[in-house]
């Protein structure tokens, strides 16, 4: 009988250690990418991409998805979210709305140079959050 129970609770540890350290993995992973964004100082910003010909999504996040993003699916679902698009069938001459992650913003303007006001917001080099 005893060693019946010993080989219950040997299971149990085990099984505990498991999942002890698949939600290490989960959860610590996180918070590292999450780190990773506050020491760079990098803010989210948009800019604007005209569709040419020939262009699909994938092409575009390979020109224009910063580090800030774990995988181009999840760059892919902003671009289609920030640009309320209901797939991911873009067109020629069809204007979008990029997100990218920048210690500064590709368009410099005096605004920039200026403390942002609490809630302000301006097109070029914002920050603009899509919740």
């Amino acid at each position: 009988m005893t060693g019946k129970i010993w080989k219950k609770r040997t299971v149990t540890v085990f099984l505990m250690i498991i999942i002890g350290l698949i939600c290490f993995l989960i959860f610590g992973s996180t918070k590292v990418s999450a780190d990773a964004h506050v020491q760079t100082n990098a803010r989210k910003y948009f800019t604007s991409y005209v569709v040419k010909s020939g262009d699909s999504l994938w092409d575009i996040a390979d020109t224009y998805m910063t580090t800030g993003y774990s995988c181009v699916d999840e760059y892919i679902g902003e671009v289609i979210k920030a640009n309320r698009l209901e797939s991911d069938v873009i067109y020629p001459g069809q204007l979008l709305i990029l997100p990218y992650y920048s210690d500064r913003p590709l368009y410099h303007t005096k605004a920039d140079d200026e403390p942002e006001e609490a809630g302000g917001s301006s097109f070029a080099g914002a920050y603009l959050s899509l919740e």
